[in-house]
């Protein structure tokens, strides 16, 4: 079928990207100018995917198999591998040969907890300045490190939801770490059964201290997961609370209304675009069939919450503005 009809229909709103692109310049995409060749090739796979074209644009990089907390809800310790950790080194030529290659935008260094790996982290910052991003816990504090695009603080509700579903005594501290930082931070929660209903106490209390706020869905492995939110009353209350929230604090939320509609359902999923995403586990080896996978328990597909691939679904094949909007805002704010 051809692109044409869908070109016509769609040009205002791609002049309207567009003229957001141009605006935001190269730190639409990162912390740091983008050298300019390398700004006119992303912004031509960008084009082509909207016309059909299945290219890598992200990564993740589990930099570690050792993690200091087991949490309730956690993909990882379900899929944990028993191999050993790449050094320095292969890092180094996983970095050349995978995401450099690919000319990944950025990558996000987890694990396990990624902040146990300070040398590779280091190593991402000399190879990939602006192009990088950790997903932490939060618990061994936030070092400023030179050409870091953003931390990604995991959050799982109040205090005392938090420490349950944590198994520690540990939300002070990463709060007080976050406030002691000062600098980009995104919030991410993973809503559950459990703590579904304190998304508002949540938000009122980080905002004016995170950066950000990013909301996804448990996904679960089996399907009867008691962790799992159902499609229906319970998910949709979930979601409503979200968008009033979004109204009440403009420009601190990273989910667009279109992703959280989609959210609803397991719709979107029957053409989740995972291929936009390289994932490797700890000994380099590429994920399916995505970042939560890898291992011998696949998650449910059709179930899907994650955030990251909900929302670049909502901006690809749903042409989502507020997407674009939304990143243009994130970056720009570094």
């Amino acid at each position: 079928m051809s692109s044409y009809p869908r070109l016509l229909r769609d040009a205002p709103e791609i002049l309207r990207i567009a003229k957001s692109l141009l605006s935001a310049g190269p730190a639409v995409f990162f912390k740091d100018a983008m050298p300019v060749g390398l700004q006119f090739k992303n912004l031509s796979k960008f084009i082509r995917m909207y016309f059909g074209a299945h290219l890598p644009v992200y990564g993740s990089a589990d930099i570690t198999n050792v993690c200091n907390l087991k949490c309730r809800h956690c993909y990882w310790w379900k899929n944990r591998g028993r191999s050993g950790e790449l050094d320095a080194a292969q890092w180094s030529r996983i970095i050349d040969d995978v995401f450099l290659k690919n000319d990944v935008l950025n990558v996000a260094l987890t694990g396990g907890e990624p902040m146990t790996r300070p040398e590779i982290i280091r190593l991402f910052s000399k190879k990939m300045p602006g192009r990088f991003s950790i997903v932490t816990n939060g618990t061994l504090g936030l070092e400023r490190i030179k050409g870091l695009s953003t931390y990604y603080v995991s959050i799982d509700g109040t205090e005392k939801i938090h420490n349950r579903i944590r198994g520690l005594d540990i939300y002070s501290k990463v709060k007080r770490n976050v406030g002691d930082y000062g600098d980009l931070v995104t919030l991410n929660m993973t809503l559950n059964a459990i703590n579904c209903g304190c998304i508002e106490q949540v938000v009122d209390e980080w905002h004016g201290i995170a950066s950000y706020v990013n909301f996804q869905f448990h996904t679960p492995f089996d399907k009867r997961d008691p962790l799992w939110i159902p499609f229906g009353p319970k998910r949709d209350a979930a979601i409503e609370k979200i968008g009033r929230m979004k109204e009440k604090y403009p420009g601190f939320f990273l989910n667009t209304d279109r992703q959280l509609e989609n959210l609803r359902s397991g719709a979107w999923t029957k053409k989740c675009p995972s291929w936009a995403f390289i994932s490797l586990d700890s000994s380099g080896k590429v994920k399916k069939p995505c970042c939560i996978g890898g291992g011998d328990k696949k998650p449910i597909c059709k179930r899907c919450g994650i955030c990251e691939t909900s929302g670049f679904y909502s901006g690809i094949y749903q042409f989502d503005t507020e997407w674009i909007d939304i990143y243009n805002s994130f970056f720009r704010s570094k």
